[in-house]
């Protein structure tokens, strides 16, 4: 197995692969990464809440949920690349959320089984859907999916879901229904990847143009830009947008 790098960011210490210099080259110069999503989980949360976090990769967002509720509630976080969820776990330990949070290790979406989790360059990158005309070339690994609803309890009470699956948002928001409808208040974050959601099979002018419509909650913040698009501006423009105003990061505020 690769080494570990331990970085000090924004939302507490993070284990990271020291394979992914991507990832490594942004944290280690900015502190953080898709800024306006942490700023954002960290304006709706207190303590005593509950946040649900599809697509966990290295626990930024989960360690900045854990610190505004002030390790008080409860976090269910949804990572099902193994490496990067033994990172997670790790650097859970270590910034003493591990009591409030409980990892799962598989890829949610709108239906129960099996089915390839394609590896990008970075772990933030991985996703159900390969880019056009590379399902024979790209590395991959094999994933348990499920429906949050048949995860979650219940009558689970959730204050925020933030969904950040590389093109499978909308397969998760599908099996999310009974938990929205159970919901009323839910604040959803969710992001908005055009090339993500090609990769999926969606006419990306469509969703832009009609944001889903959730049967319930009190918003849904459609995220401009990913990792991906992060690490190509760091690259470009040889330093992080740190400063950028957590408004101006999401592509559109609907309510529902």
């Amino acid at each position: 197995s690769g080494g570990e790098m331990l970085v000090r960011t924004e939302a507490g210490y993070i284990l990271c692969a020291d394979s992914d210099l991507a990832l490594l080259s942004i944290l280690v110069d900015s502190g953080d990464i898709e800024r306006g999503t942490r700023l954002l989980i960290e304006s709706l949360l207190r303590p005593g809440d509950c946040f649900v976090d599809v697509g966990a990769n290295i626990a930024m967002h989960t360690l900045a949920a854990g610190r505004a509720m002030g390790a008080r509630g409860t976090i269910i976080a949804f990572e099902p690349f193994e490496p990067t969820r033994r990172l997670l776990l790790k650097s859970l330990w270590i910034n003493g959320l591990e009591p409030i949070t409980l990892v799962h290790g598989c890829a949610l979406s709108d239906r129960a089984g099996s089915q390839p989790l394609f590896l990008g360059a970075s772990s933030g990158l991985h996703s159900l859907f390969a880019q056009a005309g590379e399902e024979a070339r790209a590395d991959q690994v094999q994933v348990h999916t499920m429906r949050l609803d048949d995860v979650l309890e219940p009558g689970r009470r959730v204050t925020l879901l933030k969904i950040d699956a590389e093109g499978a948002e909308l397969a998760v928001l599908a099996g999310a229904a009974a938990t929205l409808r159970g919901n009323p208040d839910i604040a959803l974050i969710v992001e908005f990847g055009p090339a993500h959601l090609r990769r999926a099979g969606h006419e990306v002018d469509a969703v832009a143009h009609a944001p889903y419509r959730a049967p319930c909650g009190r918003m849904v913040a459609q995220l401009g830009q990913d990792l991906g698009d992060e690490v190509d501006d760091h690259r470009k423009k040889g330093e992080h947008q740190q400063d950028e105003d957590p408004v101006q990061r999401t592509s559109g505020t609907h309510h529902v």
